[in-house]
């Protein structure tokens, strides 16, 4: 079964800022910045099978939005996040994870 993951996304005026932080400046290991993948600034909160997808917007939908600490530059060796900035977890951040994690346990 397929499923999607659930983000937290910034604002508007936080995310054109990040998309400067997050776009290369100059070619790197010979590849044109136009090369690297583009996506929206985020924070992925969990994932969630397709068939639970209802559940999660309800679980979302009467929740408050927590307020995102950014942290420090991590370094990974995951394509996706070989260079990301850590969250750091707060306890409304933390409480909304397990809420949607517990109720969409398989």
């Amino acid at each position: 079964m397929m499923g999607i993951s659930l983000w937290i996304v910034p604002n508007k005026e936080d995310s054109e800022h990040l998309k400067v932080l997050m776009s290369p400046m100059h070619p790197t290991d010979g590849l044109e910045p136009e090369s690297y993948p583009r996506f929206e600034p985020h924070v992925t909160l969990v994932g969630v099978a397709e068939d639970r997808i209802d559940e999660a917007k309800a679980i979302i939908s009467q929740t408050p939005a927590p307020h995102i600490h950014l942290d420090t530059i991590q370094v990974g060796d995951v394509y996706f996040r070989s260079v990301y900035l850590a969250v750091r977890l707060t306890d409304d951040l933390l409480a909304l994870h397990k809420r949607l994690g517990g109720t969409l346990k398989n």
